[in-house]
């Protein structure tokens, strides 16, 4: 009943809104206005809004709030007064305000609290829709059940659609691998994402077409949003997984510790990851010298032994409602390395030439820190805003491997990394009229690597970039669209210089067809810059028959995108289907030329370029009360187009279907029993001068919770398969064809133990938000 009054109130007041006086136009205008939102942190559509005068509760003027739950009011007596906020399904709020001085009044925002119904001992609250879809990302929010059915962040992740992690938990979104995390705004990566309870979670934005303001090698970015209140006081927790097996040692623990003050809040964490499995590998090389067949087969049986320990600590401070500053740092320790015996053959028309057995050792340490100071200002006009953002990113690294022979002799490749980066930048958000919102901002990066034990490596770079986007929001139609300008100076060796500018423009135009289904159509332009190891030209070794080189004078791979969506909500469940095709120039592979000796060398270079066109579908169901299902299918036909080098190495076009796939599944049980399953297979991806594969991974866990605060479980991965492959890839040419595969070895049913506990007390408190700056990209051992 309370319900249907506050629609038929509705009503009335929009009606009656229509006849108030207007005769007084010539006194002083007040402006009231301020934001509607739910416990959530949802902005509420539609609330309605009421003036009364306090005196005597004569009813003055109303309003109702926009699509993001903003509302503005006008009224030119300066006196008493108060607001009554309604929504259907929520309570009623009263709000006094005084209209005197000031011209305008800012509310901030308003939270209204949903209406329970209690029917004796049970209660029942609506269920929050499972996805949005909106101009430029789509949000999937958080309900209880995903809470209870994830034991961390990089669990909840999973059952994003679109979102895929593997065996070693690197995140990609639809098949791309340079994600930025984003946690309340803040810069985070996969190991942080396992310190966030899954409880303090509200939303998650994915935004498979980032706009402008975000750097342009960025090609996804998921963004984490915590719940707006926090207990003030201490709290925190405790995770990890504990291994049954000494050689099936796969951990990710993690600690956190908060603590919330009145305007401080202080958070130190760690997170941890430690693998070590036997793996096999094999790489054998079809070579054709002089007419003459020639097979180099290499086999490896080693012990990877990865380990990495990361300390973060972060300072937030509220000096007002409108100034906020947050000082944010990490240290991060680690290494991989894999120790073990490689055997190698060389046979000639069928003859064996030459063999050797080797011991292989590896020294592997490295160590990055990250530190960043940002600041933001809130201006008085609604949504309106400016950040400075101030960071250092640095990397040092150790890297030795030696191949004791046979006969005695040692094969030595070693590489000392530096790596610093110094960035600045400074972004403006700024609403111009009704529905109109500019953002701008520049950024400049100077960054430098080198690598110590090779002096003839040094290189620097300065990067500048400007952006600028207008979003309109009119109704049903919602338009975005952008532009970032990049210029890159490059110093190379040998005094060489390097410039590059770029432009890239990014737009996106959405139809909403009805309220639960929407039409979209965008294209954007993105940069892909190589790192630091392609980049350097210094040969490393990696056995008598094979080393590898990076190439300074590298071109940026460049992507575009041009996307055709259609989303729809069918009764709180979720899909979306749309049609893409991407393009990529200066496609950066490694390209094997042979010596007459033999000897590959794996030189990395700009080949040529690749064309997908396709079709994905994604979607966020509940086929049942308490089972969660998150599909993800994309079918593309691949083209290969190689550029005159390529042609040169009797590199052949291809062409042919690539499928990418993977679902997640939870089941809620009573008592809090939690059974989940997480599946991904993706065919042979096609690249210019091979394709690379990996096996179809599969996790399953059940898990139970008691009293809130502790968890424990069983997690598996691959059981039945005892051989994994998670890496491998085959080259085919007219005169070399190379194969070459790294399994894992598992045992028939790998068993890995979790515990959790977590801890809080005190009250509630906000929290403050930042922007991004770097992706760190951690270096991986192996072939390449």
């Amino acid at each position: 009943m309370k319900a249907l009054k506050n629609m038929t109130y509705s009503i009335f007041l929009a009606a009656g809104s229509l006849f108030l006086p207007v005769s007084l136009n010539a006194q002083k205008s007040f402006n009231i206005h301020g934001r509607v939102m739910d416990a959530n942190e949802q902005g509420l559509a539609f609330a309605t809004i009421a003036l009364y005068k306090e005196a005597d509760s004569t009813f003055i003027s109303g309003t109702v709030s926009d699509q993001e739950g903003y509302f503005s009011l006008s009224h030119s007596d300066s006196e008493n007064y108060y607001l009554l906020f309604s929504f259907v399904g929520f309570e009623n709020h009263l709000e006094k305000v005084s209209l005197q001085d000031e011209a305008s009044v800012e509310l901030g925002i308003i939270r209204l609290s949903e209406e329970r119904i209690e029917l004796a001992e049970a209660r029942i609250i609506g269920e929050r829709i499972k996805a949005r879809q909106e101009i430029d990302k789509t949000t999937y929010y958080v309900n209880k059940q995903m809470e209870k059915t994830s034991g961390t962040t990089m669990d909840l992740i999973k059952y994003i659609p679109g979102v895929q992690v593997d065996l070693f938990h690197k995140v990609s979104l639809e098949g791309n691998s340079k994600v930025l995390i984003l946690v309340n705004g803040k810069e985070r990566d996969e190991n942080f994402l396992h310190q966030l309870d899954p409880a303090r979670i509200d939303k998650i934005e994915i935004r498979n077409q980032p706009g402008a303001e975000f750097r342009s090698d960025v090609s996804g970015v998921i963004h984490v949003f915590l719940k707006d209140e926090e207990r003030r006081g201490l709290s925190g927790h405790l995770y990890s997984e504990i291994p049954v097996r000494k050689n099936e040692v796969y951990a990710f623990p993690s600690a956190n510790i908060n603590l919330s003050m009145k305007k401080v809040n202080l958070n130190l964490s760690y997170g941890g990851a430690l693998s070590y499995f036997d793996i096999e590998g094999i790489n054998n090389k079809n070579i054709t010298l002089s007419g003459q067949n020639v097979l180099i087969a290499r086999s490896t049986k080693k012990v990877q032994e990865y380990w990495s320990h990361k300390i973060h600590c972060g300072l937030d401070i509220l000096h007002d409602k409108r100034n906020m500053i947050s000082v944010y740092g990490f240290l991060n320790p680690y290494s991989s390395e894999f120790d073990g015996k490689v055997s190698l053959s060389e046979f000639r028309s069928g003859s064996l030439m030459n063999s050797w057995t080797a011991r292989q050792d590896d020294r592997d340490r490295n160590l990055s820190a990250y530190g960043t100071v940002y600041y933001k200002h809130l201006f008085r006009t609604q949504g309106g805003e400016l950040s400075v953002d101030l960071n250092y990113y640095g990397y040092k690294g150790e890297n030795n491997s030696w191949l004791g022979l046979e006969n005695g002799d040692t094969l030595i490749s070693s590489s000392y990394p530096l790596h610093h980066a110094f960035s600045a930048r400074v972004d403006l958000q700024l609403p111009l009229t009704d529905g109109l919102l500019l953002k701008a901002g520049m950024r400049e990066m100077r960054q430098e690597m080198s690598d110590s034990f090779w002096n003839t490596f040094q290189l620097g770079e300065l990067i500048s970039a400007g952006y600028a986007s207008l979003a309109l929001n009119k109704g049903k139609i919602q338009i975005s669209g952008g532009l970032r300008i990049e210029h890159a100076l490059q110093d190379l060796p040998d005094s060489q210089t390097g410039k590059l500018l770029s432009l890239l423009p990014r737009i996106s135009v959405k139809h909403d067809l009805t309220t639960k289904s929407t039409l979209g159509i965008s294209y954007r332009k993105t940069l892909e810059r190589p790192s630091i190891s392609q980049l350097n030209s210094n040969i490393k070794v990696i056995d008598s028959y094979s080393s590898i080189q990076g190439n300074p004078e590298l071109a940026p791979a460049v992507h575009q995108e041009l996307s055709l969506d259609y989303s729809i909500l069918l009764k709180n469940n979720y899909l979306s289907m749309a049609g893409f095709y991407t393009r990529t120039d200066h496609r950066m592979e490694y390209l094997v030329t042979v010596s007459n000796e033999p000897h590959a060398i794996y030189s990395m270079q700009n080949l040529g370029i690749i064309d997908q066109v396709g079709v994905k579908l994604l979607g966020s169901l509940k086929p049942l009360k308490r089972v969660s299902f998150n599909p993800y299918v994309k079918v593309y036909r691949a083209l290969t187009r190689g550029n005159r080098l390529a042609h040169e190495h009797g590199i052949a076009d291809q062409r042919g279907m690539v499928l990418e796939s993977g679902f997640s599944l939870s089941a809620l049980f009573r008592k809090d029993f939690v059974l989940s399953t997480m599946f991904k297979y993706n065919s042979a991806q096609i690249g210019i001068q091979g394709n690379s594969f990996e096996d179809m991974l599969y996790f399953f866990s059940i898990e139970k919770t008691f009293k809130d605060k502790y968890m424990i479980g069983l997690s598996t991965a691959v059981p039945f398969l005892k051989s994994f492959t998670y890496q491998g890839s085959e080259t085919t040419r007219k005169d070399l064809n190379e194969y070459t595969e790294d399994n894992i070895q598992m045992s028939l049913i790998p068993v890995w133990m979790k515990f959790k506990y977590t801890f809080s007390s005190g009250r509630k408190n906000s929290r403050i938000e930042r922007s991004d700056d770097f992706i760190e990209q951690p270096r991986r051992n192996g072939l390449f």
